[in-house]
């Protein structure tokens, strides 16, 4: 004898022992609720699962070189923080910025250089287009003669990236910051 899970009246389960509603209708009909919720519940919870891996496997180039970009930024930003801008040489207050000394967009081989990018703040880096000149001269101080030459023979350098060099930055720069 058992307990109905309802109306807590005794009953003899009928099929299985794992039975725990009596056979009164109204309690059958609460078990087919909770059947019938619990079902839902786990079909929401694979459509949401399929739903993710299906947006995972959508994310073009583009996307992942953006999740990149904002990954190795961060890294930049953590790494320089309380530095002054490389540009001015100022306390950077407000907004930090990962100033790329070669462009992003145009000088792919360096865009996740780490000598090629360090914390600048808005008016250099935004207002004065990065205030090159101040940057080359500080960043060539800062990571020495032959690193800067270095840089700049890879900065003009070709180069196109796949979804895989893509993720595996993403996850080196995720470690980094961890």
């Amino acid at each position: 004898m058992k307990n109905c899970k309802n109306c807590t009246e005794k009953f003899e389960p009928r099929f299985s022992t794992l039975e725990k509603y009596c056979w009164n209708s109204d309690c059958k009909l609460i078990e087919a609720l909770q059947k019938l919720e619990q079902k839902k519940k786990s079909e929401s919870k694979e459509w949401s699962e399929r739903k993710s891996k299906l947006k995972k496997d959508m994310l073009t180039l583009q996307d992942y070189l953006k999740i990149a970009q904002q990954v190795f930024n961060a890294f930049i930003r953590n790494r320089d923080e309380g530095k002054p801008c490389l540009s001015c040489g100022k306390k950077i207050n407000g907004v930090v910025h990962a100033s790329h000394y070669f462009n992003a967009n145009n000088h792919y081989n360096v865009r996740f250089d780490e000598n090629n990018v360090f914390s600048c703040c808005y008016k250099c880096n935004v207002q004065l287009s990065g205030n090159l000149i101040e940057y080359g001269v500080n960043l060539e101080k800062l990571i020495g003669v032959d690193e800067f030459t270095i840089l700049r023979e890879k900065a003009y350098e070709t180069r196109k990236f796949t979804r895989d060099e893509l993720k595996e930055i993403i996850n080196i720069y995720k470690n980094k910051l961890k």
